[in-house]
Formats: structure tokens, sequence, C-alpha cells
């Protein structure tokens, strides 16, 4: 009986083996062997309560048997009863010192206890008995991980998946040791194995995205925080993790998702610390407004309020509230010296507030310490520059061109610092070769995708849906949905859209929609798709309600309270769009931002754009649709003069905000003269008519000049 017993455990039948086993504890109920092996049987049927008892009887009639108390300490360690277990171990080396996996027992209890250097010793003891044994030289690779000594743990561990390379558990530790020594392509390595091996645990797709990210593979590192995600693994590192692979992919709006549930599911300082990280993610986006609204209220009980305040004053400087990032910045110095990012930041604020001898106090202990920062530098020659001193500017400028220690963007900051100085100094020639020397770059406007319609019908020209007889044929008034119409902006490059958004999104009754190209892209989708007569004229008011509340969803990623105020959309737009706008939208508003094209060339030659000419008949092919959209299609068009609003700015801004319906408010002139965004210079055409010829003759052939 005993020899068909003990062949079932070996094929894996242990239900039989144990009916067998208790048949024999019939006859002789004390048999510790007997006991031993039905303890045994029922751990491998899961069961953890029955053997602890059984385990306990054996050892009443054997107390010296060294196995009988490892086993028990075993079943003991899963149970997570660590003191029991413990005794258990200690007792079985008690009697037989040499007992490698009693010793392993001692060193995982430790292990879970924290106990890494005592753990450290008792596998050691282990190792001299059994050097070979392969679970223990596991633990050592732990251990050693532990302790954060990266090398031994991957030589301990390495040995382990030598020797069973498919062992999942060895192969995970693994990673982590590669992680540990700064080697995330080797620990992505081990993860993958790992993953491959055990599909379904989740923590180690986890892994592999920490370990993909940090080895700067984003596109992978998302799919893996996502299998992480989708196994269960929601939780806040996870999250935050999938938020950083999306934001340097540039996909901001997932990112935005994936940082408010890790916000949501952390507290106290891990959630200080995501936060921070999130509002770093939005300054990066330009996102400034939202950087005060998430870290305004947090300022008071921050633990880290140096950092919190010097994020936060950065992006009220960059919304133009010089002041508040004063107020923000001057305690950091009556704490203790800042750091110079800080000092160049305050000295930059004391500046726009108009204090420029405190501004001054600020940048001379910066750029009379023993190794000035570049910026500091830069921004003294801009300072010097918009003080009027052009000269000693323009001197700095040139000093800092023959310097070898530039990186890429401080030498384009100091190329485009000085071909502004030379431009406001008559020195156009010398301006024009700065701008030669700057990145050649695409407009917004230029690199619109040739993005395809969810088509409703045979897509036709835009212009078939332009004549007056098409668009005035459509139901002037809004379906009764209860849903606002928004403003948009058509623009060019030049020709101060920058400032004029600045100055509307100063009114406290306005939001002004401002997010990147590629975001815009499904919300620019809609509202230019369908295209032609045909198409537009078949849309049903089933389709229309659809196509206005996924506008509003879609709005509401770029601003959440979008529709709550006058919304206007600054998205990049076409003319193209409007008789689509006018289908979906027929009670919206359209603001036309003018300007002398000639005037817009400079403007895209200061920024380096690239290819002008094909801009200057891109801007002719737009001003004719503009013409025909503006006779046949009947949106409520604002034309903003772009050089009455240089000279008389303050009216033209009172006219703006009156035909937008809205009162008058202060702050929408104050946001226009504190913008760094920059108005066309009416005539500065004149100045770079030989360097810009082929861009003025193709604006000549359409009208201009």
């Amino acid at each position: 009986m005993i020899e068909e017993a003990l062949q079932n455990m070996q094929s894996g039948n242990f239900a039989a083996a144990e009916v067998l086993f208790r048949k024999m504890l019939e006859d002789e109920p004390d048999n510790p062997e007997v006991l031993y092996m039905l303890a045994l049987a029922r751990r491998n049927q899961g069961d953890f309560d029955s053997p602890v008892e059984l385990l306990t009887h054996a050892l009443r009639a054997q107390p010296q048997n060294p196995t009988l108390h490892h086993t028990l300490g075993m079943v003991r360690l899963h149970r997570r009863e660590l003191d029991e277990a413990e005794q258990a171990f200690f007792a079985a080396v008690g009697i037989d010192p040499n007992f490698a996996a009693a010793q392993n027992g001692i060193a995982t209890v430790d292990l879970a206890r924290g106990r890494y250097a005592a753990a450290e010793q008792s596998l050691r003891k282990a190792l001299r008995a059994e050097p070979d044994n392969l679970q223990v030289q596991l633990n050592m690779g732990i251990a050693m991980l532990q302790q954060e000594r990266a090398g031994d743990a991957i030589s301990w561990l390495q040995r382990v998946v030598d020797q069973q390379p498919e062992n999942h558990f060895a192969l995970f530790h693994l990673g982590r040791a590669f992680m540990l020594s700064g080697n995330p392509g080797f620990a992505a390595g081990a993860y993958q194995k790992a993953a491959q091996l055990q599909p379904a645990v989740a923590e180690t797709w986890a892994a592999l995205g920490d370990a993909q990210s940090r080895n700067q593979q984003h596109a992978d590192a998302a799919a893996s925080y996502r299998r992480a995600l989708d196994l269960g693994l929601e939780n806040a590192h996870t999250l935050a993790g999938m938020a950083r692979a999306l934001g340097a992919q540039k996909r901001f709006r997932e990112s935005e998702g994936a940082w408010l549930r890790a916000l949501r599911l952390s507290a106290g300082e891990e959630q200080e610390k995501l936060l921070l990280e999130f509002a770093a993610s939005l300054l990066q986006q330009q996102r400034f407004a939202d950087v005060v609204q998430r870290l305004g209220p947090r300022l008071d009980t921050a633990n880290d309020q140096p950092r919190l305040a010097r994020m936060l004053a950065e992006a009220q400087l960059a919304l133009g509230n010089a002041a508040a990032a004063r107020e923000l910045l001057r305690p950091l110095l009556a704490e203790g010296a800042p750091d110079d990012a800080a000092r160049l930041m305050l000295a930059r604020a004391l500046h726009a507030t108009g204090e420029s001898e405190a501004s001054r106090a600020q940048l001379e202990r910066l750029l009379q310490s023993d190794n000035p920062p570049l910026e500091a530098i830069l921004f003294d020659a801009e300072s010097r520059a918009a003080d009027g001193e052009l000269a000693n500017a323009i001197e700095s400028l040139r000093g800092v061109q023959r310097r070898h220690d530039l990186s890429h963007v401080q030498r384009q900051s100091a190329v485009r610092l000085l071909a502004t100085a030379l431009h406001r100094q008559g020195d156009y020639r010398s301006a024009w070769e700065q701008y030669l020397g700057l990145d050649p770059q695409f407009a917004d406007i230029m690199q619109l995708p040739d993005e395809q319609a969810l088509v409703l019908g045979a897509e036709q020209p835009a212009e078939t849906a332009m004549a007056r007889e098409v668009a005035w044929s459509w139901p002037p008034q809004p379906l009764d949905d209860g849903r606002p119409e928004p403003v948009f902006l058509l623009a060019w490059p030049g020709s101060g859209r920058g400032r004029l958004l600045d100055a509307l999104a100063g009114h406290s009754d306005i939001r002004v929609l401002r997010d990147s190209a590629s975001e815009q892209s499904e919300r620019r989708l809609l509202v230019s798709h369908p295209q032609g007569r045909d198409a537009l004229n078949s849309m049903t008011p089933a389709q229309i309600q659809l196509a206005r509340r996924k506008y509003w969803k879609l709005a509401r990623h770029a601003h959440r309270r979008a529709g709550e105020f006058l919304t206007i959309d600054a998205m990049w737009l076409s003319v193209e769009g409007l008789p689509t706008i006018y289908r979906l939208f027929p009670q919206a508003k359209v603001i036309v931002l003018q300007a002398d094209p000639r005037d817009l060339a400079v403007g895209w030659l200061q920024a380096s754009y690239r290819n002008p000419e094909a801009m200057a008949r891109r801007h002719a092919q737009q001003s004719r649709l503009l013409q025909l959209c503006q006779a046949g299609v009947p949106l409520k068009y604002i034309e903003v003069d772009g050089e009455r609003l240089q000279e008389h700015s303050g009216n033209g801004l009172r006219d703006l905000v009156s035909a937008l319906g809205l009162a008058w408010e202060a702050g929408v002139e104050d946001a226009f003269r504190n913008s760094k965004s920059p108005l066309p210079e009416s005539g500065s055409w004149r100045h770079y008519e030989n360097y810009l010829e082929p861009v003025f003759k193709a604006l000549a052939q359409a009208g201009w000049g």
C-alpha cells in the first residue's frame, strides 16, 4: 500500500494518495512517516490547515526529526505565521546545523521582515552546506538586491536563470537588479522573458513598463502599463507610469487622464509628488492657468513648498502676472540662498513689474559668480535690449555666440535675441543673416494633416458649399439641444494671434481653447468634414446634434469648463471648414484677425518658418476663399484690424468684447499689454524687401503690393 501511495504522490495524484495514507493511519494512527506524507498530500491540494495538526502530531512521535520541523515551518510560512515558522526552522537547524533548506527558511522569514543582513548570514550557512542549491542562490540574490548591492544581486540571480531559464521569479528579480544597476535595457529584457512565461502577472508588466520608460521606449512602456492595468493593477504607480509614457509621446490628453486617476488613488506625500510631476507636464504644454489652478490651493499645506512655489511662480510669470510670481519667489530668498533658476526667475518678475533696480541687483549676483549661468547672461542681454541699451545687448550676445560650451537650445536663443536686437537697431541685413541661422520650422497652419472624414456622401470641394444659395438654404437656428455656440478664430502666424488670445483670456467670462495642433486633430476633423454642397445638404438633424455633442466633449478635453463660459476655439483652422461650422453651429461667431500679409512675411522670417513663399501662396488662396464665405456663408464675422489693435489697443479690444456680447473688463487690456506675444510691425516689410522678394512677388500676384 505504501508503494502505491508513493507512486500516486510522484505522479501528482494526491487525492488518491491521501485515501491510502488515511487507511494506513487507521492501523497506525501515530506513525510519523505516514502523518508526514499525509500532510504533504493535503498541502499539495491547497490545504494549509490540517498539515499543521498532522505535522505537530508527527513531531510528538519524532521530536528530533529536522525534516518535520522544516516542513511545519514551510506550512506556517505560507500561512504568514512568521513567528511560528521561525521557531520551526530554528528547531530544524538546532538538530541539524547543516540543514540548508531550514537555513533558507530562516532567511525567508528575515527577508519578509526586512532583516536583510541577517538573511544573508543564514543563506551563507546554507550555501556552505549546499553551494548549488538554486533556491538558496535565488534568496541570496534577493537579499543582495534589498541591500542595494546590485552587482552581487545580478551575479547570484544570473546563476539561477542560467540553470532555470524559465524561472519567472528569478527573471523578475534579475530585472529589478538591472534597474538598480542603471541598466534599464537589460532589465527590460529580463522582465520581457518573465512576462512571456507568466503573462497573467500584472506586476511584471508594470515593472517592464518602468524599464522601457527609463530606456526611452515610451510607446512600448505605454503598452506594458496598459497590460498591467487590464490585469487589474490599477494603482497610483502604474497610472503615473502610463501618464509619463503617454506624455513623452505628446499624447497629452490621454496622459492627463492617467495623471488624474493616479492622483485619485494616492494620498499624502505620494500624492504631492505626483501632483508636482503632473504640474511639470502642464508647464511643458504651456498650460499655465491649469498649473495655477492645481497648485495654488496646495501652497500653504505642501511639504515641498519651495518647489511648489517655484513652479507656481513660473506659471504666473508666463501668464503675465509678474507681481504674483514676485511674491511667491521672495520668501525663497528670505529662507536662504535660492538656486540660480529661482533667482533668475525673480529677476525676470521684478523686471516685468518695473522694479528695474531690484531686478538688476538679483541679476548681478548671478553675473558676478565664478561661473555665471548662461541663461542669466542671455536675460541680461534681453533686458538691456528691452531698456534700449541695444549696443550693449548686441556686444554681449556676440560674445555668447563665440562660446563653445553652448547647447543647441542656448545657441538658438542667443541667435534669436541677437536678431531681434539688430532688427530694433535698424541693422536689417545683419538681422536677416541671424534669422537665417535659426532652425527652420513649420507653421502649424501649414502642416495640418490631410484628415479624412467619416464620409456621409461623396466628398466635394469645399467651395461648392460657399455659394449664397447653398448656405442660406439651411435652417438658421441651432437645434434646441441646450448647447452654446462657440467662437472660432481665423488668424495667421505673425498676425498678433497670441497677443489677442492672451487679452481675451483676461476676461472673466471667456475661456480660450489653446491646445497643441496635434491635440486638436479630432476637433478639427469634426468641424471640417464633411465638405461640399451635397454632403452638407444631406446631414440630418440627428447627425448634426451628434456632431455638436461630440464637439463639446472634445472641447472639454482642451479646457474642462469649455461651454460653461463664452468659449473661443483657437485651433488652427482653414477657411474650408467655415461651411461645416455654419451647418453645425449656425449662430457661431468667427473672429477674423487681419494684417498686411507683407508684414506677416517679416514675422514668418523672424519665426524661421520653412518655405515662406508657399505660405504666401496659401495666404492668397485662403483670402480668396474667405471673401467667398463672407459673401455666402452667414456666420457672424468679427473683423479685427491688427494695425488698429497695435495703435489703439484699448478701442480695438473694447469693440471686440462688445461684438462678443460681453461687458468690458479692464483685465483684457492689462493682459494685452503684459503679453509677450509679438505684434506685426506695420510697414516693417519695407526693410526686408530685397531679402523676401519671392514672397512679396507671390503676394503681389494676389493683389498685395
